[in-house]
């Protein structure tokens, strides 16, 4: 209690009341305890001297002097004390109160002297609440920390409570410390709670007793419990498998460049203490896939490829492996060089009339072994067909070593005077590159016939007066032309080089013609050429534009330009120069000018003249006459030379 009263009654009518409260200081253990000692009845009574009195609070003596006299109903103050009584350890305090006056007077005929009043009072105890020193801010959930108890009395009893929010964690029990170790059950209880964090703030609660007694109020503070770093997720290895159908029906147990696409999965993967796994990430070959299971693009390297896979959490905590797998380089099969050749015989003596085919073939096959055992394989086929023709046949078909480096024959059969289609095929695992090459008719000269004539090939009767060889030189038949008349053939196509550049067409004025196969059974495309009427009375012919004026310009075979022009001086007018703009610009530079004084009556005959171009169609000619400018107007003739 922190108040009360005790009272004296005397003569029936007249009290001494002693009142008192309190008032505690939780932090020094005491309560400040004030006595207020009253004297008060239902008539008056009348003293005319002052009397001795005291009040003793627990022990501790105060004296006072005061006069008896009251008047009905009063309540008087007789003397007041105040004293800081302190409470024992545990915070407990009964103290004593007891105070004395001396009245000295006569009330209703009877002698009243000394009267006192006296009690036995329990204050209430002080909250003497033991308080925690020592935590730290953060904690690993999986490690234990100790906790500091500041105590009031050795006596004392803790127990520390931890909650997460309005969830109970645990509790731990101990003296002036106690050492907090989260088992898995209460660690399990944070991580419940946390699925997508790292970190969470809990309360320590701090409750003190004395025996089974809580002594005042539980303290607390907070603490943040962090996810150790180790509770991450994880999966076991990284899965992997060739997926294109190419590589796997060819039966090669290897990735292989450009034609390998991985299958690449995670093993076993798994989030921890409550966590969920979030995102699955793989890269290899510089890109970037997402998802448990993937499946890369063709891979387009060779070598030792890393693959990286990494899991990451809810908690945004990841897990990485990485595993190098090995790419074998492969290329499709490379034909360097094709060349067919006519041969005397089969012995491989080389003739430019021969009716033998040979085939010199240079070229590679990818080499692909598995541990010392080469997988990949190499076939060659060779084909003919006249050219001209649609069916191809097959004249040589079989395996190969890898690196091709032969001559193929010797075939016979083939015709001096007939072209032919030759195609070679190198086929390995999963190509074939084919290159396609003609054999030429046979060296001829030309031939003269009673109907016409023939130039680099054999004369056909019925097909042409002047039949031609390939402008292709020998790789390409050209189709034949019968050409008369008097017209010159200038070539649209420039791809045909090599071919006669003018001979007589037999064409009644300029225009195009078109020229085709010999025969509906040959498939050369047909091309256009034109004839343009021309004969030497017509003379030369100047690729450009031209102007006849007096002042004029006209652009020459060779791209050059000369332009010309007159100009007046006026003496009067200028101090020395005029300024000319040339009758046209001129496209890129300007090379020379020469400008002359012209004769005329009263010209004066002592000018000197220089030019300076300023730009592509303006010229500064500066003039003067013996050392000074002229005094009379007079013409300049000027040429320009440029492109």
């Amino acid at each position: 209690m922190l108040s009360g009263s005790i009272n004296n009654t005397f003569k029936d009518t007249w009290r001494l009341i002693a009142e008192w409260s309190a008032t505690q200081n939780i932090e020094e253990n005491y309560s400040l305890v004030t006595v207020n000692f009253y004297l008060t009845g239902d008539y008056a009574i009348y003293s005319g001297s002052r009397n001795n009195g005291y009040i003793t609070i627990d022990g501790s003596r105060y004296n006072f002097t005061a006069n008896s006299s009251i008047s009905a109903g009063q309540k008087k103050l007789l003397g007041s004390a105040t004293k800081k009584v302190y409470h024992n350890n545990v915070g407990e305090k009964t103290f004593k109160i007891y105070a004395s006056y001396d009245l000295k007077v006569t009330l209703s005929g009877t002698y009243i002297g000394t009267r006192h009043v006296e009690g036995n009072f329990r204050l209430n105890d002080i909250p003497r609440a033991s308080t925690m020193s020592g935590v730290p801010e953060s904690f690993d959930i999986d490690t234990a920390f100790g906790v500091g108890v500041q105590r009031a009395d050795a006596s004392f009893t803790h127990k520390v409570t931890m909650y997460l929010g309005t969830k109970y964690i645990g509790e731990w029990t101990g003296g002036p410390s106690i050492s907090v170790s989260l088992d898995t059950t209460r660690q399990n209880r944070i991580y419940e709670e946390i699925p997508e964090a790292t970190k969470a703030t809990v309360t320590l609660k701090l409750t003190t007793y004395k025996g089974t007694k809580q002594i005042g109020d539980r303290t607390e503070t907070t603490i943040v419990a962090k996810v150790p770093s180790a509770i991450k997720p994880y999966f076991s290895s990284i899965g992997h498998r060739e997926d294109s159908p190419v590589v796997i029906n060819s039966e090669i147990d290897l990735y292989i460049k450009t034609l390998s696409k991985i299958r690449i999965w995670f093993r076993e993967a798994v989030a921890n203490k409550y966590a969920t796994i979030k995102s699955y990430a793989i890269h290899i070959n510089g890109k970037n896939y997402l998802g448990s299971a993937i499946t890369t693009d063709l891979i387009n390297k060779s070598g030792t490829l890393t693959i990286t896979a990494t899991v990451t959490d809810s908690r945004n905590r990841t897990f990485t492996r990485t595993l190098d797998i090995t790419v074998a380089n492969y290329a499709p099969p490379d034909i360097q060089k094709v060349v067919p050749k006519r041969y005397e015989n089969s012995s491989g003596t080389e003739d430019g009339m021969g009716t033998y085919l040979g085939v010199d073939i240079l070229g590679q096959v990818s080499s692909l072994k598995l541990g010392t055992t080469e997988k990949n394989t190499c076939t060659i086929r060779i084909y003919k067909k006249p050219k001209g023709y649609p069916t191809w046949s097959a004249i040589y078909n079989n395996t190969w070593s890898l690196s091709i480096m032969s001559t193929w024959g010797y075939y016979p059969g083939y015709l001096i005077d007939a072209a032919y289609d030759i195609r070679i095929e190198v086929e390995d695992k999963f190509n074939i590159v084919r290159v396609d090459r003609i054999l030429p008719t046979a060296i001829i000269t030309g031939e003269l016939a009673k109907t016409g004539m023939s130039i680099g090939t054999t004369y056909r009767e019925g097909e042409g007066v002047l039949q031609l060889a390939s402008p292709y030189g020998q790789n390409v038949e050209f189709p034949l032309i019968n050409m008369s008349g008097g017209y010159v053939i200038y070539r649209d196509n420039t791809s045909l080089a090599g071919a006669i550049s003018r001979a007589w067409l037999d064409t009644p004025d300029m225009g195009e013609v078109v020229i085709g196969p010999r025969s509906s059974s040959r498939t050369m495309k047909q091309f256009r050429v034109r004839a343009e009427k021309h004969s030497f009375e017509d003379g030369p012919i100047y690729n450009g534009s031209y102007n006849k004026n007096g002042n004029g310009y006209t652009k020459l075979p060779n791209d050059f330009i000369m332009v010309w022009g007159e100009v007046v001086y006026s003496a009067s007018g200028n101090t020395g120069y005029i300024r000319v703009t040339l009758p046209m610009t001129l496209p890129n530079n300007i090379y020379n000018v020469v400008a002359t004084p012209k004769y005329q009556s009263g010209a004066p005959l002592d000018v000197t003249i220089t030019a300076q171009p300023i730009s592509k169609s303006e010229i500064i000619f500066y003039v003067r006459s013996s050392g000074s400018k002229p005094t009379s107007d007079f013409r300049i003739c000027y040429q320009v030379w440029g492109d």
